[in-house]
């Protein structure tokens, strides 16, 4: 049950299509344009995304390392620590 992107030439819009199969998507005139209604409709590729172990992080994994990155953003650095331990305090 494939879905296809489409773009159309009359105003430029992109939108999807779901079809009950790839015979019928073959078979049948591209789709109505969703934004105009024009039947000068063309299949585009569509982007993808790689996820997980196949070379990219899913969107869990991403928002735990933002997380990650945001805590670790927060913490002082140890030199930065040790530096204001040795100074003398004043008072």
């Amino acid at each position: 049950m494939p879905i296809y992107e489409y773009v159309c030439a009359a105003c430029t819009a992109t939108f999807s299509h779901y079809w009950r199969s790839i015979k019928a998507a073959e078979q049948a005139e591209p789709p109505l344009c969703t934004a105009c209604g024009s039947g000068t409709t063309r299949r585009i590729l569509s982007g993808i995304t790689v996820l997980g172990s196949a070379g990219g992080l899913t969107p869990g994994e991403q928002a735990a390392q933002g997380r990650q990155q945001a805590r670790e953003a927060t913490i002082t650095p140890k030199d930065q620590i040790d530096k204001l331990r040795s100074k003398p305090t004043t008072t």
